[in-house]
């Protein structure tokens, strides 16, 4: 035959049972809150990785764009801003 438990037990369990089931689900949503943050910092080293692609792509092309002008007008610098190649003064 079955016992009947006091209410104070009765409440005691649910009372237990209830913080459990916050705990799991707490537990359930941290875990979804790592697995976005994983996501999102993957979705960040990929956007890292295309700009050092891009700007290794860049100097290659300033690098190209030295040279071609090294070699048509010779050692020197340009000034952006009035437009001109200033050649380097020999010494001798």
């Amino acid at each position: 035959m079955a016992t009947k438990l006091t209410q104070e037990e009765l409440d005691n369990l649910k009372n237990l049972k209830e913080r459990s089931n916050s705990k799991v689900y707490e537990f359930g949503q941290l875990e979804i809150e790592m697995l976005l943050t994983h996501q999102y910092l993957e979705s960040l080293d990929n956007a890292k990785n295309k700009l050092n692609t891009d700007f290794a792509t860049l100097q290659t092309e300033e690098q190209d764009a030295a040279k071609a002008l090294n070699e048509k007008y010779g050692d020197g610098s340009v000034d952006l801003e009035k437009g001109e190649f200033i050649p380097n003064e020999s010494i001798v």
